[in-house]
């Protein structure tokens, strides 16, 4: 098994992207970037047990029957940030070219999160939705107690229909568990589901039913907040499908606004 490239190799290939495939079947079951010896790191992670994951399983697997995953170079040469759009890329195709896949968390692949800038796709249908779907202001919306929420589903069809549809889905990933403040948590009475990367397209709008969940308790650094958890109540709603202008960017730490 080969296990690092010669320098003059490295100094050649600069960045590039990769697949790992079951020799089996060619089926890749992870897309990877890097630069160095970065393609044979995760076979070495897993003949040591340094970490958990499907990927490492699915390797695990192929070892325990005297098998090793095909290692394949699909473009060298690149730059860091045509790696990170190459990689987003190809994992995109991979689920467009799997639908079963979609609102599944048992898919073929096993990467854990979709790529660079990943949400930055979509049919033309979809990027109409984003872009010029009628607008609203937090001012205009006359709902109690609003809490606007940021769901990363990239999976996710971006259509009011497919939003209604799915709202089982959606209350799932917006009910928590959130690091905020438990006073504030506390007063929220409604919560507006929005799907990252798409200019504020409203997925859902739930009810708060009862008071909010501690998970976590307050920490030294964070004595102000607290893990918790909304119990949701979905409620029937025109502004599904529309448009939320949000006075400053929802932030990855942090992805909610309150709007009170």
């Amino acid at each position: 098994m080969m296990e690092c490239f010669s320098p003059e190799t490295i100094d050649h290939l600069k960045y590039y992207v990769y697949t790992y495939a079951d020799p089996t079947n060619h089926e890749i079951f992870y897309i990877g970037k890097g630069t160095g010896n970065r393609i044979f790191a995760h076979e070495k992670d897993a003949a040591q047990d340094r970490y958990e994951s499907n990927k490492i399983e699915r390797i695990n697997q192929l070892t325990q029957h005297g098998q090793q995953p095909e290692l394949h170079i699909i473009r060298y040469g690149l730059s860091e940030t045509e790696a990170f759009v190459l990689e987003a890329g190809l994992i995109r195709t991979f689920l467009y070219c799997h639908p079963h896949s979609y609102f599944n968390s048992d898919i073929d692949l096993t990467n854990k999160v979709a790529g660079h800038d990943h949400d930055q796709t979509g049919t033309p249908g979809e990027l109409e939705l984003c872009f010029a779907a009628p607008a609203i202001t937090c001012a205009a919306i006359s709902l109690p107690h609003a809490v606007a929420i940021m769901i990363d589903q990239p999976h996710l069809m971006l259509s009011a229909a497919s939003f209604k549809k799915h709202q089982a889905l959606i209350k799932q990933h917006v009910c928590g568990d959130w690091c905020m403040s438990l006073y504030k948590a506390q007063q929220v009475q409604t919560v507006i589901a929005l799907i990252k990367n798409t200019n504020g397209l409203i997925a859902g709008i739930y009810q708060v039913q009862g008071m909010p969940k501690v998970i976590e308790a307050p920490t030294p650094k964070q004595p102000q907040h607290q893990r918790i958890r909304f119990r949701l109540k979905g409620m029937p709603s025109d502004l599904i499908g529309k448009r939320l202008n949000l006075n400053r960017k929802v932030g990855a730490r942090l992805p909610f606004k309150y709007l009170w």
